[in-house]
This record gives C-alpha cells, sequence and structure tokens, in this order.
C-alpha cells in the first residue's frame, strides 16, 4: 500500500485548516497530533514517496531502508519514544526486538559484541577489556549523567523568557559541559586504550562524524539510547508512514507525493496557504 495520492495524477480541491510542507517523521507526526486534536491536515511531499527517511526503495526483489536501521527503546512499553509512537499511530505499528546482541564492532577482523541492557553491556566490556573496568564504569556513569543534563537543557528553552534569564546558566552547565569536548577528547580522559576508544564510538555513523570531530553530548545521547538494546518495525520501515497516515485520514485531511511547493502565500503576518511549483495555488 503505497502512501498518499499523486500531485500529479489528482489535482487538490479542497481546502485544509492547516498545511504541512514535508512527510519526513518530524512531519507526519505534526500532522498526526494536529489532526488528533481536529484539525483537517494537508501534507506536501516533493518526493514521489512520503515518510522521508523512514520510507524505502526496491530493486530486483530486494527491499532496502533509506535512513532506519534499528530504533532504541520504543520495544520497552513505558519509554518515551514508546508512548509517543503508540499515540501517533493508535498503536498500529508493532516493534521486533532484534535480541540480546544489537550491534558488533569488528576491528581488523576482531568481533565485539553490543549486549542489550546496561548491565550486560558493561560486563561483556569489561570481560574484552581486562583492566579497563574504572573506565569502563565511568563512561557508563557519564551517559547517565548527560541524559539528565540534556533533559534540563531542553525544558529550559521552553520556559517563560524571565525564568529562562534567571535559570539557563545552571541548566545549561553541565549541558555545555560535554557538548564543548569531543567525543575522542572526553574518552581520553577516561583510558589510554585506543581499541576500547574504537569499540565504543562504534556507533558514530549513526549520527556522522568521527570520535575528533563529533560532540561527546552527541555520542553519548546515541549510545545511551540503545542501551537496552534496538528495535526494528514488523513489516519494514515503511509501516511507520503507512501507519501514521490513517490518523490524518480520518479527519478528513490527506497526504500528497510529488507535490512541490515554490512558496508560502502570506496576508499580512499570517500564513494563508502555498505556492505550488506547477504555479496552482492551494489555501489554507
Amino acid at each position: 500500500m503505497k502512501v498518499g495520492y499523486s500531485y500529479k495524477r489528482y489535482p487538490i480541491h479542497d481546502s485544509y485548516d492547516t498545511i504541512v510542507i514535508g512527510s519526513g517523521i518530524g512531519g507526519l507526526s505534526t500532522a498526526a497530533i494536529m489532526a488528533k486534536e481536529g484539525y483537517k491536515v494537508l501534507v506536501l511531499e516533493r518526493h514521489y514517496e512520503a515518510g522521508g527517511y523512514t520510507h524505502v526503495f526496491k530493486r530486483q526483489g530486494y527491499e532496502w531502508d533509506i535512513g532506519v536501521h534499528y530504533i532504541g527503546q520504543v520495544h520497552q512499553p513505558f519509554t518515551t519514544g514508546s508512548r509517543l509512537f503508540r499515540y501517533l499511530t493508535e498503536d498500529r505499528l508493532k516493534w521486533a526486538s532484534m535480541g540480546d546482541v544489537y550491534d558488533r564492532i569488528i576491528i581488523n577482523g576482531e568481533e565485539y559484541q553490543f549486549k542489550s541492557g546496561e548491565e550486560a553491556f558493561r560486563q561483556q566490556m569489561k570481560a574484552y577489556f581486562p583492566g579497563e573496568e574504572d573506565a569502563i564504569d565511568r563512561y557508563l556513569w557519564h551517559i547517565q549523567h548527560v541524559r539528565k543534563a540534556n533533559g534540563k537543557y531542553q525544558v529550559q528553552k521552553v520556559l517563560p523568557s524571565f525564568l529562562r534569564m534567571i535559570l539557563s546558566g545552571w541548566m545549561s552547565k553541565d549541558y555545555m559541559k560535554y557538548a564543548r569536548q569531543s567525543t575522542r577528547q572526553f574518552l581520553e580522559s577516561l583510558t589510554n586504550n585506543q581499541k576500547l576508544i574504537a569499540v565504543l564510538t562504534g556507533q558514530y555513523g549513526d549520527y556522522g562524524l568521527p570520535p575528533s570531530a563529533s560532540s561527546f553530548m552527541m555520542q553519548a545521547i546515541v549510545a545511551g539510547h540503545y542501551l537496552q538494546g534496538g528495535a526494528y518495525p514488523v513489516g519494514g520501515a515503511s509501516q511507520i508512514a503507512k501507519s501514521i497516515a490513517p490518523v490524518i485520514e480520518e479527519q478528513g485531511g490527506q497526504i500528497y507525493i510529488n507535490a512541490e511547493v515554490d512558496q508560502i502565500l502570506v496576508k499580512g503576518k499570517k500564513a494563508t496557504g502555498v505556492q505550488m511549483k506547477d504555479g496552482i495555488p492551494e489555501v489554507s
């Protein structure tokens, strides 16, 4: 089942309360939340597939993911990620755990397994690197501390301006301490074992920068996200968009693909609609 109507084949004649430009996970989530609040939402996607980095493509009978390889925490019932996906999809989307070993780091033919669960991960790393027990314990302690620091930092962003002026320094202090250090710099303050550093940072491909160029804050957030293991959508990554789309459609909204927006139409200080690339305006 393909998500969305082709704008080139099915012209848009209706009007909508809200127009969302882009059908990535951010756009679809915003549209679904607004639909649940009673808004009729139009989602416009210029690509021929909806879903952004959650969509897939097929070649010679094989299906390839664009961006979703595994996601942490969603297979546990009471995490924020799990609750959010249940809310967005009305529990249509199911997740399959990747098992006890969710990642493997291979260096010069040697394999290092990342095990699900913080304690299992801790013991496995200590077995691989005897003599580095203290560094591993401190690394995991800092990952948990980063989670708290990041929480405080994000909360101060949404405080009323007068409170933010008073509290932002205190609420941002720990976050900035970690954010201003590179991953390599921080880990070298814990250990001189370069192979251990390489293994612990083996997931850097998930955020795209090598340890020498990445912020330790990002490394810690990603590593912490996966400490309890990873999961994959049952039926493939494309099920994410397919599970969210009905929430939008049930409120009268629609998702259109091959629908490129040229500009947002503004009247006074209010956005009133969009101008499509082919010159046909769609007004909210």
